[in-house]
């Protein structure tokens, strides 16, 4: 058995005492956490004192590029042992609830099918690379593949800064990007008049909150959770400082939803007023003698305000929900695409009103700095990538300028 005797001149350096070629090598690695022992990297050579040095340089070298790193005496094996706790640990309390249960559907769905049950210190780029490829196979859109992958990136990478793993798997796989921004082809003023007197002249219970998204460019949640106390029909504005989230009720893995409510916008820019045109306040004035009509007919058993006061409640038992309730986004998604299916416009998501609502002013005239204050984005760069293709006819009647003006100095 070998007798190991320390080289005081060299740290971490010991020579057997019965064999002067027999080395081992000891570099220190710390604590993968808090209260975890202290780990130590070890390796053990023949050679001479040389080689040895050079054995223990190679070690520090491989820690200092944390190539070596500490493992924690009860870290978890497998990704579907470790995605939970990181979850629960890293990312549930700067998460909203709706996003929480988001990421957790998506690990459910897509990723622990095919690596969950994979170790994490075995992982290799060739098992990133066929997870990436899977997703490609299964039909999933870009959009789904991107997001996939970028909670599995920040996933491992945590795995990597606790000492779990020892290299990053997804380095050396060619995995999906994100997609380009969706182009809308915004529909003339002849089609938007034409799906909204559609829907009025149905009576179709979704009218409302499209008509109120074409005038303001609110957001679907917004819309759904806004209250009477945040409108001022004297002035004609609007205060956006609600909004509404479908988040997951009931145990663990049961398909219901139910609304969450917030009293803050997406953003700190989007807790503001937005001004409402004279036509949009006569017409709220009617609606809310509506609502008031169909709240006095149907209380106090068939009506709930449950929510609040809302601008859109459901005005009688629709899809499930009670009159009184907010609207399920579902539903009103449904109710929304049966008439812009019927007017030529099928290719619209409700969330597409919002981009027409900007896109129209921009066509019309409106400063871009002036459209993004009023839609609220964090900064007037957001909006000039999200809208930086309207406006086609417009450039192309301003450099047409330009031909006027070489034509006059070819003629003088």
């Amino acid at each position: 058995m070998a007798r190991w005797k320390s080289q005081g001149k060299y740290p971490g350096i010991f020579v057997d005492e019965n064999d002067a070629t027999h080395w081992r090598i000891v570099v220190n690695l710390g604590q993968a956490a808090p209260g975890e022992p202290r780990r130590r990297a070890v390796k053990v050579i023949h050679g001479t004192l040389s080689e040895a040095r050079a054995a223990r340089t190679e070690l520090q070298g491989q820690r200092d590029k944390r190539e070596l790193v500490p493992q924690a005496t009860r870290a978890p094996s497998t990704v579907d042992e470790w995605f939970p706790i990181w979850m629960e640990t890293y990312k549930r309390r700067d998460l909203q609830r709706s996003t929480f249960a988001n990421d957790s559907d998506l690990y459910r769905l897509y990723i622990a099918p095919h690596i969950g049950r994979k170790k994490l210190r075995a992982l290799t780029p060739t098992d990133m690379q066929e997870f990436g490829n899977a997703l490609s196979d299964e039909g999933l859109s870009p959009g789904t593949c991107f997001k996939v992958v970028a909670l599995l990136r920040q996933c491992l990478r945590q795995a990597i800064a606790n000492g779990i793993m020892t290299r990053d798997p997804l380095v050396g796989a060619k995995m999906p990007q994100r997609p380009g921004r969706r182009r809308l082809r915004v529909p003339t003023d002849e089609e938007l008049a034409t799906l909204l007197e559609t829907m009025a002249d149905a009576s179709a219970s979704a009218y409302p909150l499209v008509r109120m998204a074409l005038s303001t460019g609110m957001r679907e949640g917004e819309l759904i959770a806004l209250e009477w106390s945040s409108l001022d029909l004297k002035d004609g504005a609007v205060y956006v400082c609600r909004t509404a989230s479908r988040v997951p009720v009931g145990p663990k893995g049961a398909r219901y939803y139910e609304h969450e409510f917030k009293d803050r916008a997406k953003t700190d820019e989007s807790v503001d007023s937005i001004p409402l045109d004279p036509g949009t306040v006569s017409w709220l004035k009617e609606h809310r003698k509506t609502v008031a009509a169909a709240k006095m007919m149907l209380r106090p058993k068939r009506w709930t305000d449950e929510d609040g006061d809302l601008v859109f409640p459901c005005l009688s038992t629709f899809a499930g929900s009670r009159a009184g309730r907010a609207w399920q986004a579902g539903s009103l998604r449904k109710g929304f695409h049966t008439y812009t299916d019927k007017v030529g416009l099928g290719y619209l998501r409700f969330h597409d009103l919002r981009h027409v609502y900007g896109s129209v002013l921009l066509r019309n005239g409106v400063p871009l700095l002036t459209v993004s204050r009023l839609l609220r984005h964090k900064n007037i760069q957001t909006t000039a990538n999200v809208y930086g293709h309207v406006g086609d006819v417009e450039r192309r009647e301003a450099v047409n300028t330009l031909a006027g003006l070489w034509a006059r100095k070819a003629n003088a």
